[in-house]
């Protein structure tokens, strides 16, 4: 199981209509837009794609246009990974400014749980 948090800089707003989301009206008058998609690279020969959660769509409405804006995501990897090395591609696409970024995240599968954690 994880938690990940991801900062998300330079996102784009869009206004509300009367009718807010799915037909209901809302008070918020702005709404961020955006996608998360998680994929896990195993390291190595070829860069191996071992796991994957599909596209989410995140929306979140204010009454006033946000200053910051972060994704808290709760996730559980496959028991069956192996021992290794594994890079995690977060891709954050904001549907309102029709853009996209990605970061990879090291992450390493240890057999001993001792080993899981360095300080560093």
């Amino acid at each position: 199981r994880a938690l990940l948090y991801v900062e998300v800089d330079g996102f784009a707003h869009r206004e509300m209509d009367e009718t807010g989301l799915g037909g209901l009206a809302v008070e918020e008058r702005w709404a961020i837009d955006v996608t998360q998609t998680l994929e896990l690279y195993h390291s190595g020969e070829g860069e191996i794609l071992a796991w994957k959660r599909p596209e989410e769509i995140v929306v979140e409405t204010s009454r006033n246009k946000q200053r910051d804006f972060y994704l808290l995501t709760d996730f559980e990897l496959p028991e069956t990974l192996t021992v290794g090395s594994y890079q995690l591609k977060v891709i954050i696409k904001d549907r309102v400014a029709n853009s996209r970024a990605e970061v990879l995240v090291p992450i390493g599968i240890v057999a001993d749980p001792a080993l899981a954690w360095t300080g560093r």
